[in-house]
């Protein structure tokens, strides 16, 4: 058993848990499109995978998996789900607020979405003022770009080897279960291109 997943253990066990340690960690996803070539978790998948590393290098404990979150711009392409910004953000703080209670005072939130950013910033600002507990979130694919030069990516610039679906993604996707590739499927596209259905017509996604 993992001393350190709450959702493995017994109520006695987490209580034990959370006396040797006040920060936890709640990863957070989405199931929408990457591509053709990727799988629909690639969000969810990345973040839980994130979340596992991290915990392995600090004392903590950590939640199960939140894969829904906030898609609308992708609801033209099959398979995705989506919460309302309202749900997403009540499960989020919910979950916090449940850290909290049983006495975490230093969450971090590992993101597999960038639209859910926004809203995670909201939630960890109004808890901390609520609360007095230090709450952040964290976008996984940013510590990525820090080290771009490290990992080596290929793409130049100008065709954004970080962004939506592009070499991170299904790179970091590939290297968790290469089952969630599909390889025929992968293809050279000129950037930047629409990210969804009309969106070339807004300033902002």
């Amino acid at each position: 058993m993992n001393r350190k997943y709450l959702y493995e253990m017994t109520y006695q066990e987490a209580e034990t848990a959370f006396g040797e340690t006040d920060t936890a960690l709640v990863p957070v996803g989405s199931v929408e499109q990457h591509g053709p070539a990727c799988a629909l978790c690639l969000d969810s998948a990345c973040s839980w995978e994130v979340t596992q590393r991290v915990a392995q290098l600090i004392d903590c404990v950590y939640t199960p998996l939140l894969p829904i979150g906030f898609a609308r711009q992708w609801m033209g392409y099959a398979g995705t789900l989506m919460l309302r910004r309202s749900t997403f953000e009540a499960m989020v703080e919910d979950v916090c607020k449940s850290l909290i209670w049983h006495g975490s005072k230093r969450i971090v939130i590992i993101n597999g979405h960038g639209r859910n950013s926004a809203i995670l910033n909201d939630v960890a600002l109004r808890l901390k003022y609520e609360t007095g507990a230090l709450i952040v979130h964290v976008d996984w694919w940013k510590l990525g770009n820090t080290l771009k030069n490290e990992i080596g990516l290929e793409n130049p610039p100008e065709e954004l080897p970080m962004a939506h679906g592009s070499e991170l993604e299904t790179s970091a996707l590939w290297a968790i279960d290469p089952a969630y590739i599909r390889p025929d499927k992968l293809m050279k596209e000129d950037m930047p291109f629409p990210i969804f259905p009309g969106s070339e017509q807004l300033l902002t996604a």
